[in-house]
């Protein structure tokens, strides 16, 4: 499981998700000053990783398609929304000599990431404040991660010819992000939304047809949080909602559950990633 390394920084995880959406508010309003509940939730994530089923099978989708770097090890890395740093972590421990940019506009996850990097003593990533539809580097990176980021973002488009520009030639850039029309299980999520999201997401399709026209070349393309996923994902909001022990009683199981979806192909997903690469004769 994923997020390990992230035990002992429960209030940064916790500011994370409940800036998701207002109705986690109230639930994640909770007392981590006692030290006996605080060593419970380390040691809890110390197992566990991040209860947070979005979170796990993001990052496993994502390390599943490493193969696709192996033939070509990057030394260049941008994250490109980073976040806590998950992604970039993930690359550094697959590729140790790689060179990590991660970039986001989120300040107080920036400040996180820089004094995480600093307790933990992980060199090579470095991070910064950067609006990615301003970027403005060309031919300086062998690969981009991009994951569940371009939902936020007016201006996409931009931000994915910047993606195209700041790549190498025969470089990778690996995209994830929601599909619109997205089935729900559950009542109470058929009108949620992330609040800091400008769209619904992207439909494959019709994406696909966009990064080609911009001279990207499709490796690999699939649909992700198939009827398994998605109702791990809706049942694991569910109790997080509820209460924070009993989504961390019943993570372990739904998370098992949700697994079928590697398993059980599914047409329809919630989400969508891309693998493309930058092929220029």
């Amino acid at each position: 499981m994923f997020g390990r390394e992230f035990a002992g920084f429960q209030e940064t995880l916790l500011s994370s998700f409940v800036s998701m959406n207002k109705d986690y508010r109230k639930v994640g309003k909770v007392n981590l000053s006692g030290s006996l509940l605080r060593a419970l939730q380390r040691l809890y994530i110390a197992v566990f990783g991040i209860p947070e089923i979005g979170f796990q099978y993001r990052a496993k989708y994502f390390s599943d398609i490493f193969g696709y770097f192996t033939a070509r090890p990057p030394k260049t890395v941008l994250d490109a929304g980073v976040g806590i740093g998950l992604s970039a972590l993930m690359i550094k421990k697959r590729f140790p000599g790689a060179k990590i940019l991660g970039t986001d506009i989120d300040r107080g996850k920036l400040a996180f990431l820089t004094e995480f990097l600093k307790v933990k003593k992980i060199r090579g990533i470095s991070v910064k404040y950067e609006d990615l539809a301003k970027m403005k580097k060309k031919n300086e990176f062998d690969l981009i991660i991009n994951i569940d980021v371009l939902e936020h973002v007016k201006d996409y488009s931009r931000v994915l010819e910047n993606f195209y520009r700041s790549l190498k030639n025969g470089g990778l850039v690996y995209i994830h992000t929601p599909q619109p029309n997205q089935r729900r299980f559950f009542k109470r999520f058929v009108k949620w939304e992330h609040e800091e999201h400008v769209r619904e997401g992207y439909e494959i399709t019709e994406l696909t047809k966009e990064l080609e026209s911009m001279g990207f070349e499709i490796v690999k393309t699939g649909r992700t949080f198939g009827i398994f996923g998605s109702l791990a994902w809706e049942l694991n909001h569910l109790t997080l909602s509820t209460s924070f022990v009993i989504a961390g009683l019943t993570f372990p199981a739904i998370y098992l559950f949700g697994l079928l979806d590697f398993v059980v192909p599914d047409k329809q997903g919630l989400c969508a990633y891309y693998l493309l690469r930058k092929n220029e004769k």
